[in-house]
């Protein structure tokens, strides 16, 4: 069943709000139970004609059923696969996948418990305390937690198919250990963090939290509201095969902010011992003259301290005033 903006506007008034590539509505069923009105329940995703309200699928398909009561509504749920192609899980569990992106995201924003394994602090305290992040980023990106399995939920939207999530990236709750892993079937892509096609800079960074930071510089410097940010879903070390799936046709400034890892993850190139992200960096710029380097910039006396990435740069910044 195809139908518009427009149709579900006809039923549910003007959409709330616009978030990576889905349209936010108040919905009509919730609020005629009492429900919750307050605007996040009825979603609308253009690129996959979907509509879901997050209080109960029964809704979104009365709605439909008042658009186009003599067709099969089942349809609307089922997006046509092309002939002899495989079938990703992401297509599979595509609303479900969205489903519990909202619920991580929510359990993350209204939860205030502490946790032993955040000594005792808050998840949102805790992710302030070790990588600055604040609630109202998470709110912009949509970023989760998911209690049961502790861990940070990291939705992949890719930049090539807007709206459309191709999985999942997740990472332990312990921020200070490195354990980072995906969903199934999850390609390796440049995922959208946080932007919009009309926006003027894109950041593309190094991994997710970096992104998150990224976003917080960009409130403070009171550049957000035109600036994409950007990772890549697999690591830096895929960055060079999937960037091209960015159209960067749409930027005026196309930033490089990868990690300054002098002391760590050397690679060999041409016999010489050389940092992944710096070397990636280089061969980057070299294929794309156009990228402007903003590989984060450290005193000697500041590197011998450990200092690497974007968090470690505005720590030092937000330190210094």
């Amino acid at each position: 069943m195809n139908f518009t903006l427009q149709d579900i506007i006809k039923i549910a008034g003007q959409p709330t709000k616009e978030r990576n590539g889905h349209i936010y509505f108040r919905c009509p069923e919730c609020a005629a139970l009492g429900g919750d009105n307050s605007g996040d329940n009825l979603i609308y995703t253009p690129s996959e004609n979907l509509l879901y309200c997050f209080v109960h699928e029964e809704h979104s398909k009365n709605i439909l059923r008042q658009m186009h009561s003599d067709e099969t509504i089942e349809k609307t749920y089922q997006k046509p696969i092309e002939q002899n192609h495989r079938t990703q899980q992401w297509e599979i569990n595509q609303m479900e996948y969205v489903e519990y992106a909202f619920e991580c995201n929510q359990a993350l924003l209204t939860d205030n418990s502490p946790y032993y394994y955040f000594d005792n602090l808050t998840a949102l305290e805790y992710l302030y305390k070790h990588r600055l992040i604040s609630k109202e980023t998470i709110e912009i990106c949509e970023i989760g937690f998911d209690f049961d399995d502790k861990k940070w939920v990291f939705p992949v939207y890719p930049v090539a198919k807007k709206g459309t999530m191709y999985g999942f990236r997740y990472r332990g709750y312990d921020l200070k250990n490195k354990s980072i892993w995906s969903e199934k079937d999850t390609p390796s892509c440049v995922m959208s963090i946080k932007g919009k096609p009309t926006d003027k800079n894109l950041y593309i960074c190094e991994g997710e939290f970096d992104a998150l930071v990224m976003v917080e510089i960009l409130r403070a410097y009171k550049k957000l509201d035109y600036s994409s940010i950007y990772s890549p879903s697999m690591g830096v070390s895929n960055l060079k095969n999937c960037i091209n799936k960015i159209n960067f046709e749409n930027y005026e400034n196309v930033y490089l902010c990868l990690d300054n890892d002098i002391e760590k993850r050397k690679i060999i190139v041409n016999g010489k011992s050389q940092d992944v992200s710096l070397q990636m960096t280089k061969e980057l710029i070299e294929r794309h003259p156009f990228l402007i380097d903003k590989t984060p910039k450290f005193t000697d006396e500041e590197l011998k301290l450990g200092n690497k990435d974007i968090t470690d740069w505005w720590k030092i910044h937000i330190l210094r005033g």
